[in-house]
């Protein structure tokens, strides 16, 4: 195919991704649809704005294009794009929502989110869902100092004069130095002519820090070369001449420039809650403090602390620790007994272990730092943003809760455990692409982690490392934003008291769930321990969970008796629990709605549609004023949803974090009505003309009518026989159900759902393996499938038993590999799925497999030890070599010729017989020593190019695992560190993965594994050496090469 008229080539399946700019616009607005594909020329767009659908095809640029859809009618319209090429097709649905502007009184809060002592802050209103300004209304708002009853402050605003973005605003101010602290806020604003007050509650929306001290009095400190001034005191500082209440300045030193190596080390800095000691800036732009080593700044017994990264000219993020290239451990590390410390305004980026390390370790010998004699308290991270760590992002607390048995230095045995943390607050921060866990908390008492982001954790994937939160704690979890993460994203072991609600909660990796919890006696009976009955409460409720795990999964070493799960959307891959049944009946486990899907990835433009989520693939889960969501909730601890908004229904409590966009007056909020209907379960499509409709519906039912007509003009009421009636189509194609309900006294609102009746179904006509051969060497066979019908298959599965039900499902491709566990005569299954949920019957075919083929070739001999160039040593089952450039013919261990090894480089031969491979000294090895001591080698000086030999290997085109031995004898150095082995396919180079802890030094066991695809022309390159080495002169060895079919 011709593509720009410049390339030919075959070209694969397209693939498409889309998002709306905005999926809640007002009637008269403009939509975008933005397009993303690969493989195509051109999206085909069918838009919807209220008139009816309209197609456009646009060309791509770069793979993108988008188009604009003006709404000029109210409802729910779908906006589609596809695209098609000669291997296959592509679409992609979004739902807008367009609405009429509201009467209601809807609006945002925005504040000063940080304001000193003694500064004016601003409280802003901004109108949403197109509530108009001019109306008649009333904004109060009051602003509480966190988690108290009372208000500490009343705000007033003038409405009279509403602006054209900012509907209101009204300054505040905290002059005194008491006043330090968090702040809760709470707005009424109230439509007079409707009489309709609405409320939002957003909790640590103001944080009052301590004041600067006048420029003219504060401490200039000039940071120091760390690596050149001094030695190492020149950065170490003894806080016995900074009086409290000081505030000091971090400035470049002019000798040094801006950017040069710094560390600090703070040693005894001693404040007052009244009088901290300040650190902060005072750049124009963001101060950069490069860093390295064990540390960047460590606190070192120091109280009463704030760290101030906004400085003298309030930057956002304005004191950034950037790590130097070279080792650079831990960004902020706070230790020794330090207290009452506030951090802010501060970015982290990079660090070879963690962002921030809070915590003093418990040993024999320190028990003023034994739980309970020290207490960290009022710990406060806000308004930072820690990146690219290649551990925690933040490490506050150590990391076990139990009691440890030691001996001091007296020799007198001691008991004891790490201190614990108290009133802990983690708000408003940014964690991203951490290699262990996001965040890491631990033995802490009270604590609060809320309106935070946590992006990408444990992307290391090492064991016990992979979760966003890995926490032990009393206290709450809430409005976090969770996803990208590699393992659960909230591991809690429970102290205490834990609630966790309006999270959100977005998928992670294909091995994530959502969370990981147990229950912990506090204080401990014992040093470990286990088996007791835990009766803290454990309380989740109205968050957004998308878990290809298990959703809830308890821990068995405790009984957690007392556990609440409540009103949460949950889409999973499987069952939840990890508690024995008797304890787990006496959960609370109410309002929830849980979808379980049984193969990755999720459906999200299905369950967008179901359930009328904004866009769930592109992480927006608002709900339309009309998802199932809105309703359903038990709402026993709903306080308001992750926007702010109290409940606005009396009787109705939604199901998630969200309310809606607007207050419906479609919800039955009240004891009689029909809250939703449902046909055949939920189905998306069916193949009958006969379906069950189901009413979900409140109080005394008389009545009810159905009907394909939203005036019900083809129908008359019937007389209430249950909640499940029958319904016939006449026609095909998708369709919608309206249904209303009454009693004797009043109608129900209209409801309505719908389905698609299918003309003809999917249909999986044959399954062909390996293009119907009838045997094979090797287990991993190609599989060809053909399938008939009006509907496209989403997805496969296949099996070698007929019951396909624990197989995974995978998105559908006409052509696709499959590895059998055994050899021997096999049956393989199939089954489709199409987009509406419809399976197939199961096909199947046979083949016959034969065990692989494998050849083992050692290469190193001396031609005079192999004559003619290579000996297969039947014995051992292996092909003894002379490299060379002239072909070496190798055979496979049944004897069959296999392929041959041509030297592909002009390097001495003197280089290609070598004796230096580890050895055990008694033929104990997987081969004898006279085989694994030989090697053919690249060596060289320090470089920094890839240097590297060249193997060409000539083998029938197919699939093959290969594995290389590489070795040497302990007289040998720097072979490992800048080693680099590929294969090279049709020019495209593939690198050997070396595992964790591999060296070739000693080497008597790993190898170094692959599998390649051989091409048409038989042949591939092998190369090793060495890239970018820094060291002195090295060798990397090729000792053994194994190629097995597949």
């Amino acid at each position: 195919m011709k593509y720009h008229e410049i390339l030919k080539a075959l070209i694969g399946i397209p693939s498409l991704s889309a998002r709306l700019d905005n999926p809640f616009p007002l009637v008269g607005d403009k939509v975008t649809i933005s397009s993303t594909s690969e493989w195509v020329r051109q999206h085909e767009y069918l838009l919807d704005g209220g008139a009816g659908p309209e197609r456009s095809v646009l060309d791509c640029v770069l793979g993108k294009s988008s188009e604009t859809v003006d709404m000029s009618a109210a409802g729910e319209f779908i906006q589609s794009v596809s695209v098609s090429n000669d291997s296959g097709n592509a679409s992609v649905r979004k739902i807008a929502y367009p609405m009429l502007p509201a009467t209601e009184p809807y609006f945002m809060v925005t504040a000063t989110e940080i304001v000193r002592v003694g500064e004016r802050g601003y409280l802003s209103i901004y109108a949403e869902n197109g509530y108009a300004t001019s109306r008649n209304n009333t904004i109060v708002a009051r602003i509480y100092k966190e988690n108290e009853p009372e208000p500490v402050k009343t705000v007033g605003f003038d409405t009279s004069r509403p602006g054209p973005t900012v509907w209101a605003a009204s300054p505040y101010t905290f002059d005194a130095v008491s006043d330090r602290g968090i702040y809760d806020v709470e707005v009424d604003v109230t439509d007079v002519l409707t009489g309709v007050t609405f409320t939002k509650r957003i909790n640590k929306l103001i944080t009052v820090t301590p004041a600067l001290a006048p420029r003219d009095e504060a401490v200039e400190y000039l940071v120091p070369d760390a690596k050149i001034v001094g030695g190492a005191e020149s950065w170490i500082i003894d806080g016995k001449d900074y009086p409290a209440g000081c505030t000091v300045i971090l400035k470049y030193d002019p000798q040094f420039g801006e950017r040069y190596p710094m560390r600090l080390r703070l040693d005894n800095f001693k404040g007052t809650r009244e009088n901290p000691i300040i650190f902060t800036i005072d750049t124009e732009e963001p101060f950069e403090f490069n860093w390295f080593y064990w540390f960047g700044i460590l606190f070192n017994d120091c109280t009463h602390i704030v760290f101030d990264g906004r400085g003298y000219h309030n930057l956002d993020k304005g004191f950034r620790m950037i790590a130097m290239p070279e080792f650079a451990n831990i960004a902020i590390q706070v230790t020794n007994y330090s207290n009452e410390l506030e951090f802010f305004g501060i970015e982290i980026d990079k660090a070879d272990f963690a962002g921030f390390m809070i915590k003093t370790d418990p040993t024999a010998d320190n028990p003023q730092g034994w739980w309970p004699a020290y207490r960290l308290e009022n710990l406060r991270l806000h308004h930072n943003h820690i990146h690219d760590t290649v551990g925690e992002g933040s490490y506050l607390g150590h990391y076990s809760p139990n009691y440890y048995t030691g001996t001091n230095s007296n020799g007198e045995e001691v008991r004891y455990r790490a201190h614990h943390l108290y009133n802990t607050r983690i708000y408003r921060n940014i964690y991203e692409n951490q290699g262990y866990d996001n965040f890491q908390l631990n033995n802490a008492e009270d604590a609060e982690i809320c309106y935070n982001e946590f992006i990408n954790g444990g992307n290391r994937m090492e064991k016990d490392q992979t979760s966003a939160l890995a926490l032990g704690l009393s206290g709450k979890i809430y409005n976090n934003v969770i996803r990208g993460h590699f393992g659960p994203a909230i591991q809690c072991l429970c102290m205490g008291d834990v609630e966790i609600f309006n999270n959100i909660i977005a998928p992670g990796t294909e091995v994530s769930s959502a969370f990981y919890l147990g229950g912990f006696q506090e204080p401990p009976q014992s040093d470990y321990d286990t088996g007791l009955t835990i009766g803290h409460l454990i309380n989740i409720h109205n968050n957004i969970l998308f878990s290809y795990g298990v959703p809830y999964l308890f821990s068995q070493a405790n009984k957690c008796k007392n556990v609440r799960i409540l009103d949460n959307f949950c889409v999973h891959k499987g069952a939840w629990g990890g508690q024995a049944a008797d304890i787990m009946s006496g959960w609370k486990v109410e309002g929830n709605m849980e979808l379980e899907y049984p193969r990755y990835p999720f459906d999200f433009q299905a369950i967008d549609e179901r359930y009328k989520i904004a866009d769930s693939i592109n992480l927006d889960y608002r709900i339309a004023a009309s998802s199932p969501l809105v309703e359903g909730g038990c709402g026993d601890s709903f306080r308001f949803d992750f926007n702010g908004y109290k409940n606005w229904y009396d009787k109705v409590f939604p199901i998630g974090p969200f309310l809606g966009k607007y207050r419906s007056p479609d919800i039955v909020d009240a004891l009689f009505g029909l809250s939703s209907i449902v046909i055949d379960g939920g189905a998306a499509s069916t193949l009958s003309n006969k379906v069950s409709v189901r009413m979900n519906c409140k109080g005394e039912v008389t009545h009810y009518r159905i009907s394909e007509k939203r005036d019900f003009s083809d129908t008359v009421w019937s007389e209430w026989s249950g909640d499940t009636v029958e319904f016939t189509f006449l026609s095909t194609g998708p369709k919608t159900l309206y249904c209303q309900i009454k009693s004797s006294t009043e109608e129900s609102a209209v409801k309505s759902a719908s389905i698609i009746y299918q003309e003809s179904p999917l249909v999986l006509s044959s399954v062909v393996i390996e293009d119907g051969v009838p045997e094979k060497n090797g287990k991993t066979v190609s599989v060809e499938i053909s399938y008939s019908g009006s509907v496209m298959p989403r997805y496969y599965r296949a099996g070698e038993t007929e019951d396909l039900t624990s197989a995974g499902w995978t998105a559908f491709t006409e052509r696709f590999s499959y590895t059998f566990d055994t050899t021997g005569a096999k049956t393989l299954y199939v089954q489709l799925m199409d987009g509406f949920g419809q399976m197939t019957e199961t096909r199947s075919a046979s083949i016959t497999i034969n065990p692989p083929r494998k050849a083992v070739v050692s290469i190193g001999w001396a031609y005079d030890d192999v004559a003619p160039g290579c000996v297969f040593d039947s014995g051992l089952g292996i092909n003894r070599m002379n490299y060379s450039a002239t072909a070496r013919t190798f055979v496979w261990d049944s004897g069959e010729d296999a392929g041959t090894v041509v030297k592909g480089d002009s390097v001495n031969f003197n280089e290609d017989i070598r004796v230096g491979g580890a050895t055990t000294g008694d033929d104990s090895g997987m081969y004898p020593d006279s085989v694994l001591e030989k090697y053919v080698r690249y060596n060289g000086f320090p470089q920094n190019t890839y240097g590297h030999r060249t193997a060409s290997i000539h083998l029938s085109p197919g699939t093959y695992r290969l594995r290389l031995f590489c070795s040497l004898n302990s007289t040998y150095k720097n072979s490992t560190e800048f080693m680099k082995v590929q294969t090279v396919v049709d020019g495209v180079a593939n690198v050997f993965e070396l595992p964790d802890g591999y060296d070739v030094i000693g080497n008597l066991t790993r190898w170094l594994e692959q599998e390649i695809t051989v091409p048409e022309s038989g042949m591939f390159e092998l190369q090793w050496g060495m890239e970018n080495a820094t060291k002195g002169w090295m060798e990397v060895p090729l000792n053994i090469i194994e190629i097995e079919e597949t």
